[in-house]
């Protein structure tokens, strides 16, 4: 609209072509107006953490996946965070945006389960060390803990 504007101030005053780009200025403008301000999208706050007996058994550059899972739903992944354990302690949003999929978003699942997993082949599939949350609303405001302390079997 901005370049609309600029380009009606230098056309002539008798330029045909004036009522035209007013016309759609005017309708640019109720566009505009008609619309809502864009909602934030909900966020899962997640805190992960590696438990102190599991240090000794990972490396610094083992890659750390967070990711969020459906309970009554596909198992692929509704939104996925890749970290390293360098990165742990760690605080991580997860919203619709860490979608895997695009039909497969974070606030069409009413309950998830949060996963960590620690994997040295950097795969999100497998891994060597694991943490779970207990089932939990997807909108929840609450920041969530996951710590990493189990065996990934």
């Amino acid at each position: 609209m901005d370049y609309w504007t600029r380009l009606l101030a230098a056309l002539p005053a008798q330029d045909a072509s004036r009522s035209a780009l007013e016309g759609g200025i005017a309708r640019a403008r109720e566009n505009l107006a008609g619309q809502a301000a864009p909602v934030k999208a909900k966020a899962l706050k997640v805190r992960v953490t590696l438990a102190a007996s599991l240090k000794g058994n990972v490396q610094p550059g083992d890659s750390v996946f967070i990711f969020a899972r459906a309970i009554n739903g596909p198992a692929a992944p509704l939104a996925v965070k890749r970290i390293t354990v360098a990165d742990l302690p760690a605080e991580v949003e997860m919203s619709d945006a860490d979608a895997m999929m695009p039909q497969l978003n974070l606030s069409n699942f009413a309950q998830v389960q949060l996963v960590a997993r620690v994997s040295r082949a950097g795969q999100p599939t497998t891994g060597e060390w694991v943490g779970r949350s207990q089932p939990l609303a997807s909108d929840i405001a609450a920041q969530q803990l996951v710590t990493i302390d189990s065996p990934d079997n």
